[in-house]
């Protein structure tokens, strides 16, 4: 029974480390695009000035 908690507790580590490693990478995706999107903007401006 012991046994069955701690790789249930293991388990439950395992999904909460994946899940922040998930959101992280998500918020980097989403501020690299933010920046992309701020260049392609800034160099439009440039060109059509």
């Amino acid at each position: 029974m012991r046994k069955f908690i701690i790789t249930s507790n293991f388990k439950y580590r395992i999904q909460m480390l994946h899940c922040s490693t998930c959101s992280l990478v998500i918020v980097q995706c989403v501020f690299v695009f933010k920046m992309f999107r701020l260049m392609i903007m800034t160099t439009l401006e440039t060109i059509s000035l």
